[in-house]
Parts: structure tokens; C-alpha cells; sequence
């Protein structure tokens, strides 16, 4: 079919079908009609999860970024256990306290 076979069928079938709802009996056209409000109303529930998903992905997102912020480094006690899995000279290390307190005084003065 071409686009002016479409356009009359397509009339065509919207008149018989507008033909066919105006000779409708009243019971019917009732029927349809309250069937067609329940429809509708089913439908706006819907619209209220809208929100709540669209709360649920900006948290998401939100901490996506902050968990991607967070740095990768072992702070503090946990450097310690890092250079002992390294295998270095634990000659170094023997006197812990001594370079606390070197640090302690460097970052002081």
C-alpha cells in the first residue's frame, strides 16, 4: 500500500468504527466508559515511584563518588604492616619508638 492507501484506510476504518460506538446502547456505552476510568486510574500509582527512583539513583551516584574518593594509600598503623610484607631489612625497623619520635619532633620544628 502507499502513504494515500494508508491514509484512506485508515479513514475508513475510524468512520466505521465512530459509526459503530454511536449505535452503542446505553448499558454498553456505561460499561466503556467506567472501564476506561478504572484504567486510567491504575495508571497513577505509577508515577509515584518516579521519586523514590530517582532518590535511589542519585544516592547511588553519591556514593559512588565518595567511595571513588577515598584514598587507596594505608594510613597510619597499616604502613608498618606493608613494609613488613615487603620483605625489607628489618634492622630499620627495630627501633620503631625512636622514629616515632624523630618524626614526631621533625614535623614539630
Amino acid at each position: 500500500m502507499t502513504g494515500q492507501d494508508d491514509n484512506r484506510f485508515i479513514e475508513q476504518v475510524k468512520y466505521q468504527l465512530d459509526q459503530q460506538a454511536d449505535q452503542l446502547d446505553e448499558i454498553t456505552a456505561a460499561k466503556l466508559r467506567t472501564a476506561r476510568l478504572r484504567a486510567l486510574d491504575t495508571r497513577r500509582p505509577r508515577k509515584l515511584w518516579l521519586p523514590v527512583f530517582g532518590t535511589a539513583t542519585v544516592s547511588a551516584i553519591v556514593l559512588a563518588m565518595v567511595l571513588w574518593q577515598i584514598p587507596t594509600e594505608l594510613p597510619g598503623p597499616l604502613e608498618e604492616l606493608d613494609i613488613l610484607a615487603s620483605g625489607e631489612d628489618l634492622e630499620l625497623i627495630e627501633d620503631m619508638d625512636f622514629y616515632d619520635w624523630l618524626d614526631a619532633t621533625q614535623t614539630k620544628g
